[in-house]
């Protein structure tokens, strides 16, 4: 028997005015990572400026049991 998991967070980094700003979301938002457009959309709805950063992180997990 063998069990699959991945899971997905997109970091995002905005600086503002000098200031620092960072939200990090996670959970069922692996279709984000294939989509840059879907990216773009994403930010426009939080209102962030050019020039913010997103590192999409993804880790994939494959358990096997014998």
């Amino acid at each position: 028997m063998s069990e699959k998991s991945t899971t997905t967070e997109l970091h995002i980094t905005s600086r503002d005015g000098g200031a620092a700003k960072a939200i990090t979301l996670s959970g069922d938002i692996a279709d984000l990572h294939d989509d840059p457009a879907k990216i773009h959309q994403l930010l426009d709805l939080l209102n962030l400026p050019k020039g913010t950063e997103v590192k999409v992180v993804t880790q994939a997990a494959h358990v096997i049991v014998r």
